[in-house]
């Protein structure tokens, strides 16, 4: 794959479910598309506990949160909610969730899970502008068409938890260029490859969201790529959209 910033593009429009984005915009509206996967405690003071980052998707009429199985660890289902847009409230999904029961499992493809809000977003329309409208997948093709991955996610090194002190929570979200790199034994995922390294801890990335640029032979196009799983400061590893897209099928 071709190691190209996106700044290289700045001259040109990005296709993104079939409107032109200007390429000097592509960061900010592609970063949209992730969420704090927040759960809630019944505490005076620790309201909510941050459990990583996690993926919002419009799919076939219905709202999801997705995120991987493993963020679940010692996690209510029950609690696991969103932010209002203005920060100040929590929405939970009422407790409709789908995920893999088998307990933890040997292959990437069954660390996942999704919460339905669609409900909660009846009652709350402002929430709806951040799931993204999963309505194509990236087309095959030859790799050096990619011209780079863009992950976006809330490491948990730079949260600041303060509700002790000052009852405040302050929420900061990275955005990531990657190239692609080898593709692991299981095929339900592919490694990024992180160059230069991150200077950061990479936790708390697990359930950001993925995209790829792609190049075709009018103009280059955004693609919602996948998840990551896990990773470190050199390499992501990152569940492919297809494997989401089959999960999201078979529950509904």
């Amino acid at each position: 794959m071709k190691n190209i910033d996106i700044k290289t593009l700045r001259n040109l429009s990005v296709m993104l479910n079939g409107v032109a984005i200007p390429a000097r915009s592509l960061e900010n509206v592609l970063n949209k598309y992730v969420t704090n996967l927040v759960v809630y405690n019944e505490h005076p003071v620790y309201k909510v506990t941050l459990k990583g980052s996690a993926l919002p998707v419009y799919y076939r009429g219905r709202y999801f949160l997705v995120c991987a199985g493993h963020q679940l660890k010692d996690v209510d289902p029950e609690h696991v909610s969103m932010f209002t847009n203005d920060g100040k409230y929590l929405v939970s999904s009422g407790g409709v969730k789908h995920f893999n029961l088998t307990g933890p499992s040997e292959t990437d493809h069954l660390d996942v899970a999704a919460f339905d809000f669609t409900e909660p977003c009846a009652a709350h329309p402002e929430l709806r502008s951040r799931f993204f409208g999963l309505n194509r997948i990236p087309p095959s093709g030859y790799n050096d068409d990619i011209l780079c991955a863009v992950v976006c996610g809330f490491p948990s090194m730079d949260q600041k938890y303060e509700l002790e002190e000052k009852n405040h929570l302050g929420l900061v979200k990275r955005t990531i260029i990657c190239r692609l790199g080898r593709q692991p034994a299981d095929n339900s995922t592919v490694i990024l490859k992180i160059d230069p390294p991150l200077d950061f801890d990479p936790d708390g990335l697990s359930g950001g969201t993925v995209f790829i640029i792609q190049m075709h032979p009018n103009q280059p196009a955004a693609y919602l790529a996948g998840m990551v799983l896990r990773g470190g400061r050199e390499h992501l590893y990152i569940l492919k959209i297809g494997n989401i897209v089959a999960f999201l099928d078979s529950v509904m």
